[in-house]
């Protein structure tokens, strides 16, 4: 999915309309399990989506094999080079999500905010299903 939103949708949009290029102007977001996925595009691909939305981002999803206690999306974005993935990032959650949600959601923004990434962060009174 992402190799079909770098290689081919992205250039067609860009083609096709007149839109920057350059990855500070592009951004990529997602709800729930996209907010998940746009993560894990923008630490793939630095050099094209220097801004991450996630909105009730499902962070706290468990790769098959990972090990740790930290969730999978988090022990990424804490190893990987600040050189390298240079994202502003947006994250939302609501205060009446799930537990896991939630807390992973809070980790993740201070690992984020501990590495000096440009980072927004905000919580509002809302479910998984809140404003979007």
């Amino acid at each position: 999915m992402i190799t079909f939103l770098t290689d081919e949708l992205l250039p067609w949009i860009q083609t096709k309309y007149h839109v920057h290029k350059e990855a500070k102007h592009i951004t990529i977001a997602g709800l729930s399990l996209g907010g998940l996925a746009a993560f894990y595009a923008a630490l793939q691909n630095p050099h094209v989506f220097g801004n991450v939305l996630s909105l009730s981002g499902s962070v706290h999803w468990e790769k098959e094999g990972h090990k740790e206690n930290t969730p999978w999306i988090e022990a990424q974005i804490a190893t990987a080079s600040k050189n390298t993935l240079q994202a502003h990032f947006y994250m939302a959650a609501g205060t009446l999500e799930n537990k896991p949600l939630l807390t992973a959601n809070r980790s993740l923004y201070r690992v984020l905010k501990e590495k000096k990434y440009q980072i927004t962060y905000n919580e509002f009174q809302g479910g998984h299903d809140g404003i979007w």
